[in-house]
């Protein structure tokens, strides 16, 4: 189980308040740091609130697989945003990633915070298939024993009937 509440598993990996003008269609934020941290926390915020507003935005998990030439980032995950904190546990590892963010044309000004879990406890996905293939082959064990065992009743069943 991972302990999200102990402040020694959190690293702050960026923060910064980005300026826009408010038009239509202002580019995307590409992080310009990679993360390692399947786990992260966000923290978003715009000094033009009003009470109304829920969406910060949406950041998408882009990973380069070089397969397309340089700076190919392909999305892997994508996930809304909400003015606040927002916890993000990613469904995919990966060895490294950027975080690519898309902020409403309203945000005049956005404050953003990003925190990895650094804890030892999020699930290593090698270690729980070696687990898993552990437990499939002692089942296939016990399996196997059960047949031994039945064989040995049928043998003794048939003695016994024939005698």
């Amino acid at each position: 189980m991972i302990d999200i509440s102990n402040t020694s598993n959190w690293e702050q990996s960026y923060e910064e308040t980005l300026t826009f003008d408010v038009a239509p269609n202002f580019p995307n934020f590409t992080l310009p740091i990679q993360l390692t941290s399947q786990l992260i926390f966000i923290q978003v915020s715009t000094s033009n609130q009003r009470d109304t507003w829920h969406l910060a935005g949406w950041v998408n998990q882009a990973v380069n697989l070089n397969l397309l030439g340089t700076n190919s980032n392909t999305f892997a995950f994508s996930q809304r945003l909400l003015l606040g904190g927002n916890l993000i546990l990613f469904p995919q590892a990966f060895s490294s990633y950027s975080l690519i963010f898309s902020f409403p044309n309203w945000f005049a000004t956005t404050f953003i915070s990003i925190w990895e879990y650094t804890g030892n406890d999020i699930v290593d996905t090698e270690s729980a298939l070696s687990q898993i293939s552990q437990v499939t082959g002692d089942l296939a064990s016990v399996a196997q024993n059960i047949s031994q065992i039945l064989q040995v009743i049928q043998a003794l069943s048939a003695l016994i009937g024939s005698s």
